[in-house]
């Protein structure tokens, strides 16, 4: 039997991440991911929640508009992925919290960076945000991050 206040009460997490580069990003967002799950918050991340065959477009943008904190995994290969920044956009667009996560440092700017690298280094320079270390402590680091975003959510009074 499922308990369905119990459904509704899981935060969502959507996790934006550039596919294969660097060795170990695929990885990283599963066990994100799963490290979320198990302290009761829902992660959303393309892997597990887009089946074969589905409108890709559609379920993400979903995914995105249902989350409550929203984070890009930062690495050089995000700006040039269409589809994080389609996400990114969409997230900056619904007014969602960013909590981004610093994987890969940025290159230093430079006069011709495209408009996406602009953007990304924008969010990675203006919010609040964590930088990768070792993994276990990069979780921890999240989570709490994130809890805390969330408590201080529904300590506020519902206008």
């Amino acid at each position: 039997s499922c308990n369905m206040a119990e459904v509704q009460v899981k935060k969502k997490i959507f996790i934006s991440y550039a596919h294969s580069e660097p060795v170990g990003i695929d990885e990283f967002a599963t066990k994100l991911a799963n490290h979320l799950e198990e302290h009761q918050l829902s992660a959303w991340v393309d892997s597990k929640n887009i089946h074969l065959g589905a409108k890709w477009k559609e379920e993400m943008i979903t995914g995105v508009r249902n989350c409550e904190i929203f984070i890009p995994v930062i690495t050089k290969r995000y700006p040039e992925s269409p589809n994080c920044m389609l996400e990114l956009k969409e997230a900056q667009e619904q007014g969602k919290r960013l909590i981004p996560l610093i994987y890969e440092v940025l290159d230093d700017a430079k006069d011709d960076d495209s408009p996406e690298l602009i953007r990304v280094r924008e969010v990675q320079r203006d919010i609040q945000r964590v930088r990768f270390t070792n993994d276990d402590t990069t979780l921890e680091k999240l989570r709490k991050g994130i809890q805390e975003i969330l408590q201080a959510h529904l300590a506020q009074p519902i206008s």
